[in-house]
């Protein structure tokens, strides 16, 4: 009614799936989350609520995604301060223009947090290639891709190229 964060409900609801649904992870603030309808600050204190309400009852991925990097960054180092276990950061959406300005990218982040960090790959933003997941895997920060692409064989290419490294999470397991 105010325009504002629903703390209390915010809380109950993720209670709720943690005491009746028995969740076993968390990743807050994505897609369905609405992160891109939310200002940083709005979105770091989700995340605050979300540590708040888990109280280390098992791992909390922080959704990150930003278009700027200085922003990306600041959202990570909050989410590492609060006490999430790893963030996951969306591909830039804009200026991603190559495989280059993608690594950059991830490098200049990874550069500026001591916190594990999961890509989101998705056919909405540059799509990471095999070959540049295997480049991005080499950042001791990437410790896992967010596979959201719909088709079998990029999935397929992208588990081969660094599966047996870092930990591959395929958002829609049906067409796979």
């Amino acid at each position: 009614r105010d325009d504002k964060i629903d703390e209390r409900g915010n809380a109950a609801n993720l209670e709720h799936c943690i005491s009746s649904l028995q969740l076993e992870g968390h990743y807050c603030i994505g897609n369905v989350g609405e992160f891109w309808a939310m200002t940083n600050e709005e979105r770091m204190r989700v995340v605050e609520i979300n540590v708040d309400t888990i109280k280390g009852r098992f791992p909390l991925i922080a959704g990150c995604h930003h278009q700027n990097p200085y922003e990306a960054v600041k959202l990570a180092q909050h989410a590492q301060g609060a006490g999430a276990d790893f963030v996951i950061i969306l591909t830039p959406y804009i200026a991603a223009r190559g495989d280059d300005a993608v690594y950059y990218y991830f490098k200049f982040v990874c550069d500026r947090v001591d916190i594990g960090i999961v890509l989101f790959n998705t056919e909405q933003t540059y799509p990471i290639s095999a070959k540049l997941a295997k480049r991005l895997a080499a950042l001791p920060n990437i410790c896992g891709y967010k596979q959201g692409v719909g088709k079998m064989a990029p999935t397929t290419a992208l588990r081969d190229a660094v599966g047996k490294e870092i930990e591959v999470s395929v958002a829609d397991e049906a067409p796979v």
